[in-house]
């Protein structure tokens, strides 16, 4: 495995999985390229990180505090659409929920992540409580329902001009603002079932 920069920055009111913390950490990203399931391919809806769990039941632990009805709405709204996966949260797992002041960054959220071999090792999800702390409900959960997206192997789409927009949205002038976007959608969908295949039933 190697170290690799994301090479991005976020813009105003954007909340980006992949950056540069101001620290200057680097981030952890899979060594080589993988065969994803499906046919695999990028769209202008969605993309892929390149990373996935071995398995569509996926836990996570929630340390967030006071933000954990919003968390919990999140996970809800991925394992009630018609996605593949189950989330559930677990005093201990892999994948971490958190919050932190990162400071006037432009990026209201972030997850970082490392992979083996095509499958995480190690997730962490945050709210930046810099800008979230004035959030409303709603909105911390369509920041931590992208969030997650990326936390199952999502990158970034592409926003189309009207409503509704994929969750994977990178701006959240697009997925808030404009569309008040809470749910993952079917370009979102289609991308984790790629993944983890399609739901049974």
């Amino acid at each position: 495995m190697r170290q690799k920069p994301d090479g991005t920055t976020g813009a105003a009111q954007r909340y980006t999985g992949m950056h540069r913390l101001a620290t200057g950490m680097l981030l952890l990203t899979m060594a080589e390229a993988i065969i994803l399931p499906g046919p695999g391919r990028h769209t202008r809806d969605y993309a892929f990180s390149g990373c996935r769990w071995p398995s569509a039941r996926i836990a996570y632990t929630d340390d967030t505090g006071r933000y954990g009805r919003a968390t919990a709405a999140a996970a809800r709204h991925w394992s009630f659409s018609e996605a593949a996966v189950q989330l559930h949260a677990v005093p201990a797992a892999n994948w971490t929920v958190t919050m932190a002041n990162l400071g006037p960054t432009q990026v209201y959220g972030l997850t970082r992540w490392t992979c083996d071999r095509g499958h995480f090792v190690s997730v962490i999800s945050y709210y930046n409580t810099y800008y979230t702390d004035g959030f409303t409900f709603e909105q911390r959960v369509s920041l931590m329902t992208h969030e997650m997206g990326h936390g199952l192997g999502l990158s970034h789409g592409w926003a189309p001009e009207g409503c509704p927009v994929p969750i994977m949205t990178p701006n959240f002038s697009d997925t808030w603002s404009r569309c008040h976007e809470a749910w993952p959608q079917p370009a979102d969908i289609e991308g984790i079932n790629l993944l983890y295949g399609r739901p049974s039933g």
